[in-house]
């Protein structure tokens, strides 16, 4: 959506580390829909914003029949085909189904166009609908229908368009392909957000303690039911287990009541960091209660990569592919949770073990090399180059 460099959010992280493998194979144009050309890009890389959009954000989701597609005006279209003119593309990667106007629009114009699929976005949609007050579950149903199906109609079209379908994991890689039993699909993982990350210590001293960190934008609708689950159902248990804890809330544009519980329940709140990295170094911990949601995963990847003991539910790492207790501590309930964590903190030696079987496979799998490679073998299919 915007210019990717410098990364501030998941879908960012992602953006410019696709855009860093691309290239490898060519020059490549990060061109933003909103926003400046942000800071400087890495060599091979051009980064531009539409002027079109005025320097305003074009997130736009106005119309009830496509509730998960971006509004493209005229200008912002034309402004498209002459970028496809000047730079003369080999392949075009779009970012996700809130931008199917722009991939039609390319593809249109004869561009040979990629989706990359952060989410599927259908499904979060319908996991959002299902997480809204019972009151509007009960008197909204045929407009929630209505929104789900035009969502899952823009999922199809886009697998239409597209020369080659780009999933974050193997599991929306097939939920993916299912839409229209097609072979377009790829995986092409995530990247570890900073990875300096992987230098951090991992001693059985760091775990002796319930130092917890939660990290993740604070207005995703997941997350806020994340927070709200670790301080008011985890937290307390873990206390009335005789476990001292310690819980920091780190993450962009954190929601009100986000910040309501964080005040009442004494939490520290990191709002907007710069460095996530430096307040990961001081937790040992990342719960990750989460029911609801789908795509990136970075906050997992992250935790796992600065050697926190990740105790989550299957939700939370779905896609990822880790192993439960080698690689992280699955957890069904907030009860299990506090229970994992207060048991640790009295065996920090295997809390080490587990960080460390964590971290190596981060490493092994979504290090900068190994998403390069996925993107190469991905366009080397698509090309037969």
């Amino acid at each position: 959506m915007e210019c990717p460099f410098p990364p501030r959010s998941g879908s960012a992280h992602r953006n410019a580390a696709v855009a860093r493998a691309l290239s490898s194979l060519g020059p490549v144009m990060s061109l933003g829909m909103a926003g400046g050309t942000g800071g400087e890009a890495p060599a091979g890389i051009v980064g531009r914003s539409l002027a079109s959009t005025g320097g305003r954000k074009v997130w736009k989701f106005d119309r009830p029949d496509h509730p998960t597609e971006m509004t493209l005006d005229q200008a912002i279209r034309q402004e498209l085909h002459a970028c496809l003119e000047t730079f003369a593309p080999d392949l075009v990667v779009v970012e996700g189904v809130a931008l199917l106007e722009a991939a039609a629009t390319l593809a249109d114009a004869g561009a040979r166009v990629v989706l990359d699929m952060h989410n599927v976005e259908s499904r979060i949609l319908a996991q959002a609908l299902e997480n809204r007050p019972l009151h509007k579950r009960v008197f909204l149903p045929r407009g929630s229908a209505a929104a789900i199906g035009a969502a899952e109609r823009a999922d199809r079209r886009a697998v239409e368009i597209a020369s080659q379908i780009w999933a974050c994991s193997e599991e929306d890689g097939k939920i993916l392909a299912g839409l229209q039993s097609n072979e377009k699909t790829r995986t092409v993982r995530n990247p570890i957000p900073d990875e300096s990350a992987l230098s951090l210590e991992i001693t059985p001293e760091r775990y002796r303690h319930a130092d917890i960190a939660y990290v993740g934008h604070l207005s995703y609708f997941p997350n806020v039911e994340a927070v709200k689950v670790l301080l008011s159902q985890v937290a307390p248990l873990l206390a009335q287990s005789g476990t001292h804890s310690s819980i920091s809330v780190i993450g962009s544009g954190p929601a009100r009541a986000v910040r309501r519980l964080c005040r009442s329940s004494g939490a520290r709140l990191v709002a907007n960091p710069s460095d996530v990295v430096s307040h990961l170094s001081r937790a040992a911990y990342a719960p990750m209660p989460i029911r609801h949601g789908g795509g990136t995963r970075l906050k997992a990847l992250e935790a796992l990569a600065a050697g926190l003991v990740v105790c989550a539910t299957p939700k939370a790492i779905e896609g990822v592919g880790l192993v439960p207790d080698v690689h992280y501590l699955r957890c069904e309930t907030p009860a299990a949770m506090a229970q994992c964590i207060a048991g640790l903190t009295r065996a920090p030696d295997r809390a080490a073990d587990i960080a460390r079987e964590g971290r190596r496979f981060v490493k092994e799998r979504h290090c900068f090399p190994a998403i390069e490679a996925q993107v190469r073998s991905a366009i080397s299919e698509l090309t037969g180059s």
